[in-house]
């Protein structure tokens, strides 16, 4: 039986509990046999013996059987297969007078590393031993040959090691260490061609601790941004870690910063994010103080091209859209903002801002994850809502793969009347209903939320008639999707410059648009209006002098070219 366990990996863990019960059965044993000889029969204390002489016998039997498989087993140094041009293997000597320690320990010795990024660079086959591949249990001796493969990236390309001379001041270098062996680079995030390419707020932990060289960094970095907490500032954050963070070129003002921020009378605040390009978008703080939470309103792009003839940011055009981590970044603001005000805690997320989100759905899905990953920011998913207008059917599909709640800006169910409102509608309502109805399937049961808004305009829009037209297209919804959850959004219109043509409902007109639609079975609310009178509401977000933005755009492209 011990030859038959001994011959895979448990035979180390097998000789080190035979070796352990064999030594305290004998000193057991031992001390109990002299205790207890003048009264002990010698029948009683032969069998004791002859077990611990056994335990011990097995514990030998095992070793030399695992020291021969392993031997065996492990794989030779002269069996890797040849490296690319350009690339060699690191051989270091142990030197003469050194104490015996583990190759773990040895290697973070050499690397300047943590013992977690040691220990996982002799799992990933990376160190050899006298020839043959390490494991974290085997021990160094003076004069034993410590082998380093080049630490190659799956999908990445090696750069050329360069020789090291006693002037290079870099962590790791050991005098007596020949000069013509390729040098030691303290960590892979300090290659350029072994470091992951990510952004630091979209970057995933996996992916940062890589960076760093161990999940508890990535965890330290990403508490900070999480609180919305700048690392390289922060007093939990360690020097070397904010010094791996600068060799990566990882930062939070890399994107942009906050420029500007306004609050209003009902203590909504807007803020002005300055982009690296000079552009500029705005994004809202909402707090509800009743429901200890405030929800923030991003936006997706600079500028929108769907011209809605009641949106102030449809004025604008679209200038360009925007990088996840341009998206994320308001959210980290927010957060920060929110610390800075004693505002309740961020917990909720509406892409409802300047931009057409199914206009930039991979950027805008990719900021979506971000913020649900329990990992980074922690925004409950079913507290993310992604708002369109719908310009494609496979529209609501791209952004479903968010896993977020979908919100669909209708404004009118008549083909005629939708046009008018968004004239940049290329399909009929009913073919974006189906749309919507297919991403709604794709989505697991309990995932299945839809919003349907509803912008209202007194005389276009918010008569009775309207809302039986609504009940009416929203029938086959909710019919074909039984486990999904349907609500209407009614939003009362607020004012923009250019659409003075066009007024804000009373609110007996929005009562009675809503008593149609919950006589019918729909859950309908009104929304509350926030931040009007600072230009900071539904339908109001525009940069200003815009004018001068575009200028700036124009400036951007040509430079380019």
């Amino acid at each position: 039986q011990v030859r038959m366990v001994a011959r895979g990996r448990p035979a180390r863990m097998l000789r080190f509990v035979l070796l352990g019960a064999a030594l305290g059965a004998a000193k057991c044993m031992a001390v109990r046999g002299a205790a207890a000889a003048p009264r002990a029969p010698a029948s009683r204390t032969a069998p004791r013996a002859a077990t611990a002489r056994c335990l011990i016998r097995a514990a030998v039997e095992a070793e030399a059987v695992a020291s021969l498989r392993n031997g065996e087993e492990r794989r030779r140094l002269a069996d890797v297969e040849p490296l690319e041009p350009g690339q060699a293997i690191t051989q270091l000597e142990v030197p003469a007078g050194a104490a015996p320690s583990g190759v773990s320990d040895f290697v973070a010795q050499e690397l300047g590393e943590t013992m977690s990024t040691a220990r996982k660079l002799v799992r990933k086959g990376i160190v050899y031993v006298n020839g043959l591949r390490a494991r974290n249990e085997d021990m160094v001796q003076p004069g034993d040959t410590v082998a380093m493969l080049p630490r190659l990236e799956k999908g990445e390309a090696q750069p050329t090691p360069q020789a090291r001379t006693p002037s290079d001041e870099q962590p790791g270098f050991q005098p007596g260490f020949s000069d013509e062996q390729p040098g030691f680079q303290p960590g892979f995030w300090q290659s350029a061609g072994a470091m992951p390419s990510a952004e630091l707020l979209t970057t995933t932990r996996e992916q940062l601790s890589e960076i760093l060289g161990g999940s508890g960094r990535a965890s330290m970095v990403w508490d900070c941004l999480r609180a919305g907490e700048d690392p390289m500032c922060a007093s939990s954050v360690t020097e070397k870690t904010k010094g791996m963070l600068a060799l990566a070129g990882l930062g939070v003002t890399r994107a942009g910063s906050l420029s500007e921020q306004t609050v209003t009378r009902d203590g909504t605040v807007k803020l002005l994010v300055r982009l690296s390009d000079g552009l500029e978008v705005e994004t809202v703080l909402i707090p509800w103080t009743e429901r200890g939470r405030t929800t923030i309103c991003v936006s997706s792009q600079v500028g929108c091209a769907q011209a809605c003839t009641f949106c102030a940011t449809g004025k604008m055009g679209r200038l360009r859209s925007l990088t996840a981590e341009e998206i994320v970044l308001q959210t980290y603001f927010g957060r920060q903002v929110c610390r800075e005000l004693g505002m309740p805690p961020l917990e909720g997320v509406v892409f409802m801002g300047m931009g057409e989100p199914a206009d930039n759905a991979d950027a805008v899905v990719v900021a979506a994850r971000t913020l649900g990953d329990d990992s980074r920011f922690r925004i409950s998913r079913s507290r993310v809502t992604i708002s369109t207008v719908g310009p494609t059917p496979e529209a609501f599909g791209s952004l479903a793969r968010a896993g977020c709640v979908l919100a669909w800006s209708v404004h009118a169910a008549d083909d005629g009347l939708r046009r008018k409102l968004v004239p940049t509608t290329r399909f009929t309502m009913a073919e974006l209903r189906d749309g919507l109805r297919d991403a709604l399937l794709s989505l697991p049961k309990n995932a299945r939320q839809c919003m349907i808004e509803v912008v209202l305009i007194e005389g276009v829009n918010d008569e009775p008639r309207h809302a039986a037209e609504l009940l009416s297209f929203l029938e086959p919804l909710v019919t074909a999707t039984r486990h999904a959850k349907v609500m209407v959004d009614l939003i009362p219109y607020n004012a923009v410059d250019h659409a003075d043509a066009f007024h804000k409902p009373s609110f007996e007109r929005v009562r009675s648009y809503q008593q149609v639609l919950k006589a019918g079975g729909v859950f309908t609310f009104v929304r509350a209006t926030r931040g009007d009178d600072g230009d900071a509401a539904c339908g109001q977000l525009a940069t200003r002098k815009a004018s001068a933005v575009r200028g700036m755009a124009k400036a951007a492209a040509a430079a380019e070219l």
